[in-house]
C-alpha cells in the first residue's frame, strides 16, 4: 500500500542534518547555542544598552557579575552576579520615559514572568553545579531612558519574586 501523500510525515533524522547543515551555510542559524546571527534590531540594541547600564551599575554596588544573557528554550535570565556569597539573578527592564506615563517597567514582572524567572534560575544552578543550599535571589532593575536629554534613572528592586531569599 502506497501511503498518501496528502498525509504530512515528519523529516527523517538524515532530511534534518541536510537541512541544519544548509541552513548554517546560508547564515539563516548558528550552529553555536545562545549566538545571534542577524544583525539586532534596535528594539534590541535599547535593551542591550540597558543592560550594559545595569551591569555597570550593579558592578559599581560590589556585585561581581559571573555570566549575562543566559538561555535556555523556556527563559532567559539577563545577568546573573555574586556577593557576599549569594547569587543574585537580575532580570533588566529597559524603557523609554515617554512611554512610562501610565505603565512602569517593574509591572511587567507578573505571576507568569516570576515563574519562568524561577525556574531558569533553578537551571542555571543545576546546570554550574552549585550546592543544594546555596543562597539566591531574583533581582530586578529598571532602565528609564530619556533619549532627548540622554540620561537614565535606574531603579534597582531586590529580592523582586519572594519574600524571603533561598
Amino acid at each position: 500500500m502506497v501511503p498518501s501523500m496528502s498525509r504530512k510525515t515528519s523529516p527523517t533524522l538524515s532530511e534534518f542534518r541536510r537541512w541544519t547543515e544548509r541552513a548554517c551555510r546560508e547564515n539563516k542559524i548558528s550552529r553555536e547555542p545562545n549566538k545571534r546571527t542577524k544583525m539586532p534590531s534596535q528594539k534590541r540594541q535599547f535593551g542591550d544598552m540597558g543592560e550594559k547600564m545595569a551591569s555597570d551599575y550593579i558592578s559599581s554596588k560590589g556585585y561581581q557579575v559571573i555570566d549575562k544573557n543566559y538561555r535556555k528554550p523556556w527563559g532567559e535570565i539577563d545577568l546573573v552576579s555574586k556577593k557576599d556569597g549569594m547569587v543574585t539573578f537580575f532580570e533588566v527592564k529597559t524603557r523609554d520615559t515617554k512611554n512610562t506615563e501610565h505603565y512602569l517597567a517593574e509591572y511587567s514582572i507578573n505571576y507568569l514572568k516570576k515563574k519562568k524567572l524561577q525556574k531558569i534560575c533553578e537551571t542555571y544552578l543545576a546546570e554550574k553545579r552549585y550546592p543544594y543550599n546555596q543562597k539566591w535571589q531574583i533581582d530586578v532593575i529598571t532602565v528609564l531612558v530619556d533619549k532627548s536629554s540622554k540620561k537614565a534613572k535606574i531603579k534597582h528592586i531586590e529580592n523582586a519574586v519572594w519574600e524571603q531569599t533561598y
